[in-house]
């Protein structure tokens, strides 16, 4: 079942939005094979509505795949299998705010008790797969579907795994880091409705995923992950909670957004690929716009 509820406005919504996304971008060859999004409304004390395009595709979510190290820190805070200190705190800073690999492989380190190194025997490897499979088993054991096939068992590299980590990413079948948007969607969701942690957790996340609309913050920085992103297209006395992923291939957003005077949230996570694409700076802020104007068109803010 999902988590949100479908609504004929809104599907028309999205199809609008696709449709206007390829006739405006079919010089980097925009096709239906390398998008994929869900959009979720949010409406205080209401039901959630939502429609995907692809929502359910496995795609490499690059950076994306931090939300995931993130929220699973705290749920270790919350169960009792870790005590925040300041290193952490540090490290999960650099991993959501500025998208430091180094940040997010300690991270990974400290949630499966496994650490990067030399390659292994079978029976090893066999063994230290399994302990790093502990953040996508537990995620697994929500029973959201959304979760269901969803791998989140790989570091974050600037140039490439070695040792065992080689061996686990190329070796080991079906290793690869993928998520699906509405996998992505689900999770955004939860932290705002604080459904997966409790409150003062939930809110230290939003605190990371914060992210300040001014131009001089976030103007030729693309480590702040708002130029080119979504929060390029937004009023900056809008809020945004976010985390984006690019690669040579990939370019993505996850977000959460409050637009000024309007009750209605918005999640809206986009996935995008293919070289040309990754390299554009105009798509996802160009879909982020439209999307909110033919939303507001449509009264469904």
């Amino acid at each position: 079942m999902n988590f949100y509820y479908a609504d004929a406005a809104l599907e028309q919504a999205k199809e609008k939005l696709i449709q206007d996304l390829f006739d405006k971008f079919v010089h980097l060859n925009l096709s239906r094979k390398n998008i994929a999004l869900t959009v979720i409304l949010n409406k205080p004390r209401q039901l959630s509505w939502g429609t995907n395009f692809r929502g359910n595709d496995l795609i490499y979510p690059a950076s994306v795949i931090k939300l995931f190290y993130m929220a699973a820190t705290f749920i270790w805070a919350e169960h009792n299998k870790l005590i925040f200190n300041t290193e952490i705190r540090r490290a999960l800073k650099a991993m959501i705010r500025e998208s430091s690999n180094d940040a997010t492989n300690y991270i990974i380190d400290i949630l499966t008790q496994t650490t990067s190194g030399p390659e292994l025997t079978s029976s090893s490897l066999k063994n230290w797969v399994k302990k790093r499979r502990i953040i996508q088993n537990y995620f697994r054991t929500l029973k959201w579907p959304e979760f269901n096939n969803i791998v989140l068992t790989q570091k974050t590299w600037d140039e490439g795994p070695y040792g065992r980590e080689y061996q686990s990413r190329y070796q080991i079948p079906n290793n690869r880091n993928v998520l699906t948007t509405n996998a992505v969607a689900r999770l955004l969701w939860a932290i705002e409705k604080e459904e997966l942690v409790k409150q003062k957790f939930s809110l230290e996340i939003k605190q990371l995923l914060k992210r300040s609309l001014d131009p001089t913050l976030w103007k030729n920085n693309l480590t702040y992950q708002v130029q080119g992103f979504m929060g390029q297209a937004l009023p900056h006395n809008a809020s945004l909670w976010s985390k984006a992923g690019w690669t040579s291939t990939t370019r993505h957003d996850a977000a959460i957004i409050k637009l000024p005077h309007k009750r209605t949230k918005i999640i809206f996570v986009i996935f995008t690929y293919g070289s040309k694409i990754a390299q554009s700076s105009e798509l996802i802020p160009y879909a982020t716009k439209r999307l909110i104007k033919i939303l507001d068109n449509n009264l469904m803010l």
